[in-house]
């Protein structure tokens, strides 16, 4: 699956100072098994494979979710 990412997978192996393999096996345990629908199949996660490569570091890139955009509504709003 992420034979398109060879080069940019070499890449993040070297800045971790890892194989390419163990580099694999590390993106595939955080960010394989993504669904975009309940009955769909595992894939991996587009938006935090292309981060995780981009950055060239292992990390939780899913900080929003589809309530962020809404008010909090713990919060009272002002009036202006």
């Amino acid at each position: 699956m992420l034979g398109n990412f060879d080069l940019e997978i070499k890449e993040m192996a070297k800045v971790l100072e890892t194989t390419s393999k163990e580099c694999v096996s590390m993106l595939k345990k955080m960010y394989d098994g993504y669904h975009f629908s309940e009955n769909s199949k595992g894939i991996y996660n587009p938006f935090s494979l292309i981060n995780a490569l981009a950055d060239k570091k292992f990390d939780s890139y899913m900080v929003f979710n589809r309530y962020a955009d809404l008010p909090d509504p713990k919060i009272e709003r002002r009036k202006l």
